[in-house]
Parts: C-alpha cells; structure tokens; sequence
C-alpha cells in the first residue's frame, strides 16, 4: 500500500476544565465578538438544567462550511474538524491548529478555566475493496485462516491499547482498526478500511495538571507524528 492512500476524515481536539468560572452568555457573547466571521454557520445555545451532567455541550458553533464546530460543556471543550475531499484536511491543518489554539486561549481567558486534561482522536480512512476480508488476512495468523469462521467476512475490527509517553507527557493510546461503509461524491457506496487513534492524558491527572497553550501546540504536534508513525508500522 502506499502512504498517500490513508486520509484523515476527522479529528477531535478536547481539553478537560475541572475548575472553570462558567458563564454562557458571557462565553457566547465574547467568542461571537471576536470570531463571527469564523463561525458563520448555525449557533446552538438552549437552556439546559443546572443539575444536567457537566459534559452535556451548552454551546456549539459552526462554520457555513460545515468544516469544523466547537462544542463547550462545562467540564470540557471540543473542537471538531472535517474533511469534505481526500487529504482537504491535511491541506489545511496549519491553519485549523492556528485557529484552534487561538480560540482556546481566548476560552481560557473568558473561563479562567485549569486544563486537567488534553486528548485528540484522529479518523484515518483508505478506500479498499472488500477491506473486511483484506485485514483478517493481514492481521491474523495463518491457522486461522483456514477456519471458515474467518471466511467471507461482512466486518472486522482490531482493538488495542498502550500507555505512551509524548516528549514527558504520559498518555493513554487507543488504535482501532475496523471496516466502514461510506457514501462518496458520486452517491456510491464505498468501502473503505478506518484506523481510529485516541490518545489522552490520564484521567487520574485531571485535577493535578493545568495545561498552557504551548504544552497544548507540543501534544498536538507529538499525537500527530505518532498518527503517522503509526499508520506506516501497521500498514507500510
């Protein structure tokens, strides 16, 4: 396989706020001051219980494009980004990372919020005829492809998971390999092979750690790397 076969779909960059002065007029009124013309899309603020869990978004933002959102709960913060054509995201990453570290650093001074915890899941996707089958022949031992249990297969999926250190920074590391239907351009149905990686800092941590927007640019660019890393050792 080649490496200009893989794609990123989607990512999602997540901070976590255990301590957080939560206003959401405030929070909604100075992000629209200072970034209307960057969410441009639909603006989703309802009244939600104050007993509601923590992590239920109170604010979502989005551009017209559909190509990123952000969504601000009380005890977290997540900003989606999404590919509309192969490899768009990877085009534009330099300057959805700008963007984003822009953003948070203007969240943090409207919240005065602590970042306990920083995560990024990254959605890798190459199309690949019959990829069920393709990864049971890949990853599984020969004895057990003689097993018609492995045979003709609708759909595959290899989980594991690993503690990691990035530059210092201890992280859990989830990779998930799986099958997907997809619908392309042309309305066709596709199949396509997805390697999903979720790498966080430990939950143990949150309430031990406040994170600054330069340790946030360094885990991002180490998660990336390790994104690439990763997919060559797998599958190149």
């Amino acid at each position: 396989m080649k490496k200009t076969n893989f794609s990123i779909s989607r990512i999602l960059l997540t901070i976590f706020t255990p301590n957080i002065i939560f206003k959401k007029n405030n929070i909604l009124k100075t992000m629209m001051e200072s970034y209307s013309n960057e969410f441009d899309g639909d603006i989703i603020s309802v009244p939600i219980p104050d007993d509601a869990p923590k992590e239920i978004p109170r604010i979502v933002l989005s551009d017209s494009a559909k190509t990123y959102r952000f969504e601000i709960a009380e005890s977290r913060a997540d900003f989606r980004i999404f590919s509309r054509v192969n490899h768009e995201i990877e085009f534009n990453l330099d300057k959805y990372l700008s963007f984003y570290y822009k953003l948070i650093d203007k969240y943090l001074k409207t919240t005065s919020a602590n970042i306990g915890r920083i995560g990024i899941v990254l959605n890798n996707i190459m199309e690949k005829e019959n990829p069920a089958n393709f990864m049971v022949k890949y990853f599984i031992n020969d004895r057990f492809l003689k097993d018609n249990n492995f045979q003709n297969l609708n759909e595959f999926q290899l989980n594991f998971s690993k503690k990691i250190s990035l530059n210092g920074v201890n992280a859990n590391h989830w990779i998930k390999c799986k099958n997907i239907e997809a619908i392309g351009k042309n309305k066709k149905s596709l199949d396509f092979i997805l390697v999903v990686q979720d790498i966080n800092t430990p939950a143990e941590e949150l309430e031990q750690k406040n994170y600054s927007i330069n340790e946030i640019k360094e885990f991002v660019k180490q998660v990336n790397d390790k994104n690439t890393t990763i997919l060559e050792e797998i599958f190149f």
